[in-house]
């Protein structure tokens, strides 16, 4: 926000070996998606690049381009677009949030530190809830186990590629620094993990989920757990670090707060 109020809404800058631009304008960011074209491009983090090319690993929706990527995106779209997706998983989402809600109302009248875990574990949950629909009341209990060490994983991945952004990732990798081999048992720990927990999904679903849905497309079910798995790695950090500072920006702004108070309560735990 400071860079941008010094050099206007649009700026190019570099960030280790990375030549960034910015953009703050709506209309502007507006108009560089509707000039994507048919197959647009993808920024994609070097060391992600770099792991996939060593290591052989076929990757999801993101690492996709050309023909590929839009025959999975409009799977994906009319899945999502074809009804409204959160419709009959009220009852998930609410126990999703009552949870860590009521985690966090065990501190009421005390000072605790806010454990970015912990929203890392309600992404994930949320995206888990989501995608199994209703059957994940029942089954709640048997994903935390994994839930608990994917959100672990992909925290450290986001720490280790925030590390390796400071030099080459070929670099890296040729020197084999510590940061890149932490960054590629944390990148497959977490693909493993992010498998098996995705067949546990695919097991114990609900037929009217979106996954079964997306389980009755012409896909392949290794594309299938591809994808989910993807989307749970590449979500989790957005959405965490989004929460986090919301709960930040709401944290040190009274006025918000005493608005919020004031919303009437619902039913939701």
């Amino acid at each position: 926000d400071k860079r941008h109020k010094q050099l206007g809404k649009i700026f190019k800058e570099s960030i280790g070996p990375v030549d960034a631009v910015f953009v703050s304008d709506p209309k502007l960011i507006k108009t560089i998606y509707s000039l994507e074209g048919k197959y647009p491009k993808h920024f994609l983090p070097e060391p992600w690049v770099l792991y996939n090319e060593k290591y052989d690993s076929k990757r999801g929706l993101y690492f996709m381009d050309g023909e590929e990527w839009r025959f999975h995106r409009r799977i994906l779209n009319e899945s999502l677009l074809r009804s409204d997706p959160n419709a009959g998983l009220e009852d998930v989402h609410d126990l999703v949030l009552s949870k860590f809600i009521n985690d966090w109302q065990k501190h009421i009248g005390n000072e605790f530190t806010v454990d970015e875990h912990g929203f890392y574990k309600l992404s994930i949950s949320f995206f888990v809830a989501s995608m199994m629909g209703s059957t994940y009341l029942d089954y709640e209990e048997v994903f935390q186990e994994d839930i608990d060490k994917l959100a672990s994983f992909i925290h450290l991945i986001f720490v280790e590629s925030c590390n390796l952004q400071l030099m080459p990732a070929k670099l890296s990798a040729f020197l084999n620094v510590p940061a890149w081999r932490r960054f590629v048992d944390y990148v497959k720990s977490a693909l493993d993990l992010g498998k098996l927990l995705t067949e546990k999904m695919m097991e114990k679903r609900d037929e009217n989920s979106f996954l079964a849905k997306l389980m009755n497309e012409d896909i392949p079910k290794d594309d299938v757990v591809r994808v989910v798995v993807d989307l749970i790695l590449g979500g989790s950090d957005t959405t965490s670090n989004t929460i986090h500072w919301i709960v930040y920006e709401l944290g040190r702004n009274v006025e918000v707060q005493n608005k919020v108070a004031e919303i009437p309560t619902i039913d939701l735990w």
